[in-house]
């Protein structure tokens, strides 16, 4: 293969060699939440080569094996798995961030500002109201989200009509 996608460690070139295919249960190019997906089936290629004989039967299996590995690769794209959580909890974790940063930052202001220079602590200050804003917008669409969630979660009405006990809405007649 290619130094973009070299093959994996756990095969000797013996083994590329006489199984090709191998090749492609590479993983190492992956992001680590996607690594952690594509890591077994590699382990599990290694072990049908290495305890079945070489037959028509095991490049099946291999082949299959691979068609496997590349759909879960493709599930996890973009999942919460591989994205680090739903697009809720990545917003309260910038949130949780910033808010760190905030106090970090307050807690500077406000100790020893010895050797700071004026416009640098004039430059402090506007970004504490930069981020004290971003703050704010950050939990103004935390609790909106949170709002139409919890407005999900109970009885819909649309214009005093409930489908659950109405019914769909009749348009015409």
């Amino acid at each position: 293969m290619t130094d973009i996608h070299p093959a994996p460690a756990q095969f000797s070139s013996e083994q590329l060699s006489l199984d090709p295919i191998l090749h492609f249960f590479h993983y190492a190019h992956l992001p680590a939440a996607l690594q952690t997906t594509s890591a077994p089936f590699c382990g599990l290629a290694a072990h049908i080569v290495d305890t079945l004989p070489r037959n028509a039967e095991r490049t099946v299996a291999l082949r299959k094996l691979l068609e496997a590995k590349d759909a879960a690769v493709r599930a996890n794209v973009g999942s919460t798995v591989a994205s680090g959580g739903s697009f809720l909890d990545r917003l309260k974790a910038e949130q949780r961030e910033l808010a760190d940063r905030l106090r970090k930052l307050t807690d500077f202001l406000n100790g020893d500002m010895d050797g700071v220079d004026q416009i640098q602590r004039e430059r402090l200050g506007q970004q504490k109201m930069a981020m004290t804003e971003y703050l704010a917008i950050l939990n103004a669409r935390i609790e909106n989200i949170e709002h139409a969630a919890r407005l999900d979660e109970g009885p819909r009405e649309v214009g005093g009509h409930d489908p659950v006990r109405d019914g769909p809405v009749k348009f015409g007649d």
